[in-house]
Formats: C-alpha cells, structure tokens, sequence
C-alpha cells in the first residue's frame, strides 16, 4: 500500500512539470506570435552608411576603325541604274580586298533605290520622270590601323561619292578597363574617407556596389560627296582612346 502512494506522488509530480513546460513553451509562441504581428509593416532597420561615387580614367590606343563608303548612281530606268551602280561598286570593293581587307570586315549597311521627278516650285507638285537614283553603303572594319590613308585613297579614287570616317574604337580595352577601375575605386575610398573624418566616424567594409562605362566615340576625318581624293593619301592619326569608369560604393560605419 505505501508503495503505490509513492508511485501515485511521483506520477502527479511528473505531470506537473509536463504541464509546466507546455504552459511556457504555449506562452513563448504566443509571445513570438504577437512580437511578430507588431513588427508587420515596419521597415527593416539599415545598417548606418556613407555613400560615395568615384570616376577613374586610362588612356589606350585604338586598335579598329570604321570607314563608311557609298557609291550613288543616276540613269533613266531602274535597271540601268542598278547595273551601273552594281558594277561601280563591285569594281570598289574588289580593290579595297585587294588591300588584304577580310571579307568579314565588309558589310552592305544600306541600299536604296528610288525615282526621281522633276519638281514644279509653281504648283508644288512633283511631274515628269526624271530618271532613277541608286545608292549602295558599305561599313568597312579596319583591324590595321595603318592602312586607313591608303584604303581612304583607294575608295575616293575608284569611285567612291561619299565617304565618312574613320570611326576609332578598342575591340579589347580589358586592361584600359581593370587600370580605370581601380583609379574609380582609390578616388570613391578617398572621398569616403574625407567624408568619415568630418563626421568623426570609421569606415567599415563596403556593403554595396555598382560600375558603369562611359561611352565615348570619336570621328577623326570626314569627307562629304568625294568624286577623288588628292594624289598623296591623307594624313590620318588615330590618337587615344580614353577609358572612363564610374562606381557607386556604400560603406558601412563605425561611430
């Protein structure tokens, strides 16, 4: 008999604790529960920061061209005008190949072909036929910068009525790219670091960051309508290229 008492007392203050310990974790999660409810709608707390831009800069040489060259023709039917200006530039393409120009490097940009009536300035009005005009563009890549004088020569002697260029660029500006980078990042840390001194705060690691290039192009020489170019070839200099960088850096801070 005093047996069982003893088991029934412990059985009774087993349950107790069972009891207690579902009451307090019941209690936390409603807590939690509530906690979380209030929170709703707030903003996420952010971290103190200083914001800063910087812009670096190198300078590289061009490494490829462009040329742009048309051949413009006038007959009185569509079919003459397109043979003629077909053989005209045909004729101009075959010898700037023969400059040992890739053929991927020239590219039909344009063709247009319409007809062309006389304008009566009395009545405002276009009537009689005059002819038909035909025009073939080519964009011409030049990955050998010191053949543009004489592949400039070559188009304006050879039947060429429009030429435009040289467009310079960088195929691969990479290293121009890492150097204006890291000139970006020294002057965005330098003005951060002005900016903690006179708040009285240290900077911690940076916590975001972004990058954008600046494009940038240049054309060097131009020659509008050219029925020929002088006997000895322009003078063409390519220059520099410059390579601009543009970052965005946030830091966290230190008071």
């Amino acid at each position: 008999m005093i047996t069982n008492i003893h088991e029934n007392k412990w059985l009774h203050v087993l349950s107790l604790i069972v009891l207690l310990m579902l009451a307090l974790f019941l209690g936390f999660k409603t807590w939690q529960t509530l906690r979380e409810a209030m929170q709703v709608g707030k903003p996420t707390p952010y971290e103190f920061t200083i914001s800063v831009e910087g812009v670096g800069r190198a300078e590289i040489k061009p490494d490829m061209a462009k040329v742009t060259f048309s051949v413009e023709s006038r007959a009185k039917t569509l079919d003459l005008t397109q043979n003629n200006n077909s053989e005209k530039m045909n004729a101009l393409i075959e010898k700037v190949k023969s400059l040992n120009i890739d053929e991927k490097d020239i590219q039909t940009s344009n063709y247009n072909a319409y007809e062309e009536k006389k304008y009566d300035p009395e009545t405002g009005t276009y009537g009689n036929t005059i002819g038909w005009v035909v025009s073939q563009s080519i964009d011409l890549t030049i990955r050998d910068l010191e053949k543009i004088s004489s592949i400039l020569e070559t188009i304006g002697q050879n039947g060429a009525t429009n030429i435009s260029g040289p467009n310079f660029s960088i195929e691969n500006d990479q290293t121009a790219l890492d150097e204006a980078r890291l000139a970006a990042l020294d002057d965005a840390k330098s003005r951060a670091q002005t900016i903690a001194e006179q708040l009285g705060v240290k900077l911690r690691s940076p916590i975001s960051y972004t990058e954008w290039k600046e494009e940038s192009g240049v054309s060097f020489y131009a020659m509008e309508k050219a029925v020929s170019v002088p006997d000895s070839a322009p003078t063409i200099e390519e220059g520099q290229e410059k390579v601009t960088i543009h970052v965005s850096i946030s830091y966290a801070i230190k008071q």
